[in-house]
Order: C-alpha cells, then sequence, then structure tokens
C-alpha cells in the first residue's frame, strides 16, 4: 500500500489480498482490465499499473520553470447566444487523470516519468523529441490547466513548444470524448495584471489575446516567451514535402502553419477528400458546432487524416501529396500552390548547394596542381 501512496503504482498481487471483494466472473483480471479499458490505470513496464488518484493532491509551485510562460487551458460556459461573453467553468470531473494517463499510453512521443513531481493533480513527464530530452509539467488549477516546458537552453525548447501544445490538445481531445464531454475550451496567457479569474484568451488566427475580465493589452505580438506555443512551421519541413514523406501526428502542427493561409473552406468536404468516414466528420461536427469553429474542425480533420483513420491510407495515405489534392479538390489552390513552391525552393537549394560544393572541389584541385 505504501508504494501506491507514494508513487501510484500497484501490482496485481494487490488485488488478490481482497479476495472478499471478487466473486464468479469479476475477478481482480477482469477489474484491471475495466480500469485500462476507462483509461483510469495504465499498465508501465514494470508489469505495475498506475493509478494517478491514489497520490496527494500538489500544493507547491516552487519547481516550476519561469524561461517560457505557461500555456494555458481554460474551460468556458457554453453561451446561448455567440456575442455573449463566457465565464470560465470549472474542468469536466475526471479529466485530468484520463490526460495523465493518455500521455503515457500515445506513441507517437517516448513520455517517461520524471522524478520530481508527481502528485493526483499535477505531474512533470520526460518527453523526447528528435532524440532531445524536455521536462513537461501539466497542473491541474480546476479553473484551468497549466502547461509549462522546460529544457536545456542548447536544445532551445521554446522551438517545441508548439508540437507540445499540438500533443496536449489532441490528448485533452481524446481525453473529452472517452467521457463523452464536449470540446469548449480556449487556450489561454495568465492575466499580466494578475485580476482574479481573468484570462487572455488566444486568438491563433490573429496572434492577439484579450483578457477576458480587465482591459490588458500587456502581452506583445513580439514577446516569444508567450508566443512561442504558437510558433511557425520547423525547418525541415520543406524537405519532407520535396521526398513526399509519410507524415503522423508528430507532424500537426507543421502541416497546420502550412494551411494558415486557407479561408472558407468547406471542412466536411475537405474531409472527405482526405479520406475520412461521413460519421468522423459528424462526430467532429458534434463537437463543434459553431459557425466560427471551422478552424477547429479542420484541425480534428487533419488529426483523424494523420491517424490513418477510416479510408485514408486508400485514398493515398497521410502524406504532402494526397494533401494537396485535397485542397485543390476543394478549391484552395493558391495554399496548395505554396506548399508545392516550398518544396521546389528546397530542391533549388539542394542543386546550389551541390553546386558549391563542385566549385569547392575544382579550387582545391587547382591549389593542390599549383603547389606541385
Amino acid at each position: 500500500m505504501t508504494r501506491l501512496k507514494e508513487r501510484g503504482c500497484f501490482k496485481k498481487d494487490l488485488l488478490e489480498k481482497f479476495s472478499g471483494v471478487f466473486l464468479d466472473d469479476f475477478t481482480p483480471d477482469y477489474f484491471i482490465d475495466l480500469l485500462e479499458h476507462l483509461h483510469i490505470i495504465t499498465k508501465l513496464k514494470s508489469h505495475s499499473y498506475f493509478l494517478p488518484s491514489a497520490l496527494p493532491s500538489y500544493n507547491n509551485d516552487n519547481d516550476l520553470p519561469e524561461s517560457i510562460k505557461p500555456l494555458y487551458y481554460v474551460w468556458l460556459e457554453e453561451a446561448k447566444d455567440e456575442w455573449e461573453p463566457k465565464n470560465s467553468v470549472h474542468i469536466p470531473q475526471g479529466l485530468f487523470p484520463l490526460i495523465y494517463v493518455r500521455l503515457l499510453q500515445q506513441k507517437e512521443y517516448d513520455v517517461k516519468f520524471a522524478p520530481n513531481l508527481k502528485y493526483r493533480d499535477a505531474v512533470s513527464l520526460w518527453v523526447y523529441i528528435e532524440e532531445k530530452r524536455f521536462t513537461l509539467y501539466i497542473i491541474n488549477r480546476y479553473k484551468h490547466i497549466e502547461v509549462y516546458l522546460d529544457g536545456p537552453q542548447k536544445y532551445c525548447p521554446q522551438n517545441y513548444c508548439p508540437q507540445v501544445r499540438e500533443l496536449i490538445t489532441t490528448t485533452i481531445n481524446k481525453s473529452s470524448d472517452a467521457i463523452n464531454v464536449k470540446h469548449n475550451y480556449a487556450n489561454a496567457f495568465p492575466c499580466p495584471k494578475k485580476e482574479k479569474q481573468c484570462y487572455c484568451i488566444v486568438n491563433e488566427e490573429y496572434k492577439v489575446a484579450n483578457c477576458s475580465k480587465c482591459d490588458s493589452n500587456d502581452i506583445s505580438k513580439n514577446d516569444e516567451s508567450y508566443w512561442c506555443w504558437f510558433g511557425l512551421e520547423s525547418d525541415s519541413i520543406a524537405a519532407g514535402i520535396k521526398d513526399d514523406a509519410l507524415l503522423n501526428t508528430t507532424h500537426l502542427h507543421d502541416v497546420r502553419m502550412l494551411l494558415r493561409g486557407v479561408k472558407s473552406i468547406d471542412w466536411f468536404s475537405f474531409g472527405f477528400a482526405l479520406g475520412l468516414y461521413d460519421k468522423t466528420l459528424k462526430r467532429i461536427e458534434v463537437d463543434y458546432p459553431r459557425s466560427q469553429d471551422a478552424n477547429k474542425c479542420v484541425r480534428e480533420c487533419l488529426v483523424k487524416w494523420l491517424e490513418k483513420a477510416d479510408d485514408v491510407n486508400d485514398k493515398g495515405g497521410a502524406n504532402w501529396s494526397t494533401l494537396i489534392k485535397a485542397l485543390e479538390d476543394n478549391n484552395q489552390n493558391t495554399t496548395a500552390d505554396y506548399i508545392i513552391e516550398k518544396a521546389k525552393s528546397t530542391r533549388r537549394e539542394g542543386t546550389n548547394s551541390k553546386k558549391q560544393i563542385s566549385k569547392k572541389a575544382i579550387s582545391l584541385d587547382k591549389t593542390k596542381s599549383d603547389d606541385q
């Protein structure tokens, strides 16, 4: 029991001590399978299981990094009219442990426990991106979730914040679906005036953050300690386009950044063109029913596409050529041409580099012959 209280971990033999609880088909194995199915526990490599709700509550902010400002996920009430202001509400009950567990279960990134922070409402995890190790802090404040990222400055952790944000967002969405709650949250930054229950709600498209309860406008567009969470595509993405590389959910941020010029797209038709089924698209529509949620619907289509759901592989798979075709089929030729031009520019740069190398080699040969 000590291991369960201090580390949130237990082995199956702990349940076998409570033999009076289990009868007939309701066995310890069945109970564990049920808890795993409900994402209440997750299996660890040590043949033990992790149960976040067994841990104590978090009460210390001294270990949190300061170089990168935290990103908030704030849950907002559903206003009857779209123009009405929205108040923040509590995080759906049971959601945070699911986020915790699903981050450990997902396969796209290598995620492990970090040694210094493990509570029922706060956790630090090591996340490996391109073989670089970063520390991810996630804290449940009950009206919002705080996310911090830290790592050696030589790795430039701020450059990886967008990928981490997409990972957290996808995890929150999947966790919400598992307990049948809506995706009624928004990204936000802490209020510069530190007003109580005030959040600077982020408008990603226009790169602005307006406070919900005060008139603060102190977050500059040039302050990368905040806006690094919404950075541009990575430097390596153009090479991937040139090679028509296969994509997965680790590429979500780069794909979204390349599509940021998409306007007035019929996201339902776009999803069909990517290979998604009608039932998948209707589920997305239920989660985001308002007209101004179109960008979120496009994001969810891309997530399903990158996960190779439904008929994606039969449509050509999750690669750049199928994305370009889907854009062209939906009258988004400007964006399709932009992606194609990215690939062409990489080819030109590669050709120029080869020419420079050849010139340098000729120069070296000439120098050698002169010396002789």
